[in-house]
């Protein structure tokens, strides 16, 4: 019997773990443990959880980086393709007079309004002047 109560208290020391914390932490600390008896949580479950989760979401323990596909994927260009039911207007083969009413709508978007300055300006129209 004591030497099985020997083995286990072997097996959970080496489970035992233990981090730096600076003094300033030790109020914050000690509202998480408050909170965790509030809610009837276990501290320790509570940290073995985030770091099951940290492990999950970066794959994998000797790599604590984000993988490079996940800033891949978000520096890909986003193209907005128009509706079927609203195509985007044709700005070169519209009047100038259509340009600066567009241009001066407070309705327009901006990106449109960047492609009407566009238009303008290559026909050489100061749409400064006329705001």
């Amino acid at each position: 019997m004591a030497e099985e109560n020997a083995e286990k208290r072997r097996i959970r020391a080496s489970t035992n773990t233990s981090f730096y914390l600076p003094d300033s932490f030790a109020p914050i600390l000690s509202e998480f443990h408050e909170l965790c008896k509030r809610e009837g949580e276990s501290a320790s479950q509570r940290i073995r959880d985030w770091v099951t989760s940290y492990v999950r979401i970066h794959g994998t323990i000797l790599n604590p980086q984000r993988p490079m596909n996940g800033f891949l994927e978000k520096s890909v260009p986003r193209v907005q393709v128009p509706a079927p039911d609203k195509p985007m207007p044709d700005y070169w083969h519209m009047t100038d007079q259509e340009l600066i009413t567009l241009y001066k709508s407070p309705r327009t978007r901006f990106t449109d309004r960047m492609i009407i300055r566009a238009v303008l300006n290559k026909r050489t129209i100061k749409v400064e002047g006329m705001l």
